[in-house]
């Protein structure tokens, strides 16, 4: 058995930073340059930071039997989505600073654990002539277990003719509705307002006070199985046969958040993981 405890850190890592200029002003909708159009603008102006946690507990394969336990505590933040190509614009180009949070694949607690097993049925039994070997030996049962913390959600309001404008968020107010698994109403409406428009330029007339990926999703629970049975057809050839289950016990893990303010399901979980099976047979060789 082993037991390992790590800290991994990664600091100022410099990524692609979009950003789409010659906007109009916010207020008299007059852009910087009238004669030119709008524009996106690429620099290296982006940096992440990830910090973690790193715990695990392997037992290697003894007794027909093997797992892992993991655990990681994570913050991973950045000024914009820490991706090399799919970028989004900041709220205020002038003012990135006010954008530094979460990144899109932020989970902050993540906790994993494996097992498999051979099953010995022959021996169970206590026999050990050619048919039972056909029929008990070679029986391997295996899952995994996945608890994940939500990812994070970034809230638009896409009436404003700016990019990835914000909304703000009313204090006092409840932001995410405890009841959210039977009415599939995550976000509370009323806890976010849209930034008054500028007539002259359909923008906000100023940046939201909300922060960029400021929402957590719901966490997710999954749990796969397997049944396998591999058969020793000859010296050289191998046979297995499996069955799998993935989200095994049709878990319902809730997805699909509308983001947007202006939507009229704003705020609403749309979709869920559903229960997978699938039977498969590899020959080896």
């Amino acid at each position: 058995m082993a037991l390992d405890v790590a800290y991994v850190g990664n600091r100022g890592v410099h990524l692609n930073m979009v950003r789409t200029l010659n906007l109009p002003d916010r207020v008299t909708g007059v852009a910087p340059n009238p004669t030119f159009g709008q524009f996106r603008y690429y620099d290296a102006s982006d940096a992440s930071k990830y910090n973690a946690l790193q715990v695990s507990f392997i037992k290697r394969y003894s007794a027909g039997l093997s797992f892992t336990v993991a655990y990681t505590y994570s913050s991973n933040n950045a000024f914009g989505d820490a991706d090399l190509l799919l970028n989004s614009n900041p709220q205020d180009n002038n003012n990135l600073r006010a954008d530094y949070g979460p990144t899109p694949f932020d989970i902050r607690h993540n906790f994993t654990t494996s097992v498999v097993y051979e099953v010995p049925f022959a021996k169970l039994v206590g026999r050990d002539d050619r048919m039972t070997k056909m029929l008990l030996h070679g029986w391997q049962v295996s899952g995994v277990f996945t608890g994940l913390s939500g990812l994070p959600a970034n809230i638009t309001n896409g009436r404003s003719s700016y990019p990835n404008s914000r909304p703000d968020l009313i204090g006092g107010l409840d932001a995410v509705y405890s009841n959210f698994q039977t009415t599939l109403q995550y976000l509370n409406p009323a806890a976010f307002i849209g930034v008054p428009l500028s007539a002259a330029s359909g923008a906000s007339v100023r940046p939201g006070n909300l922060g960029r990926y400021a929402i957590r999703l719901p966490g997710t629970e999954n749990v796969d199985l397997s049944v396998a049975k591999n058969i020793a057809v000859t010296e050289h050839v191998r046979l297995q046969l499996r069955g799998d289950a993935f989200n095994a016990f049709n878990h319902t893990n809730l997805t699909g958040l509308v983001t947007d303010i202006s939507k009229s399901n704003f705020g609403r979980l749309t979709s869920a993981t559903p229960r997978t099976l699938q039977i498969g047979a590899r020959v080896s060789f």
